[in-house]
């Protein structure tokens, strides 16, 4: 059985073109998991997965 991915949304985004910083959450089936914080969606985005992991009790490798 499949299961659906986490959804990444970004909750905030700040501050002037050529420094912003970005604040994005992970929900997996409607449920919170985790937010991370960074100077690209993407550093946001792995902040906020490593976040879910650890709520989760999953060590990175």
């Amino acid at each position: 059985i499949a299961k659906k991915p986490p959804v990444y949304s970004l909750v905030q985004e700040q501050g002037p073109d050529h420094d912003k910083s970005f604040v994005v959450e992970v929900r997996f089936e409607q449920e919170y998991l985790g937010v991370g914080k960074g100077h690209t969606k993407k550093e946001a985005e792995q902040e906020a997965a490593r976040s879910a992991l650890s709520k989760l009790g999953i060590q990175e490798k």
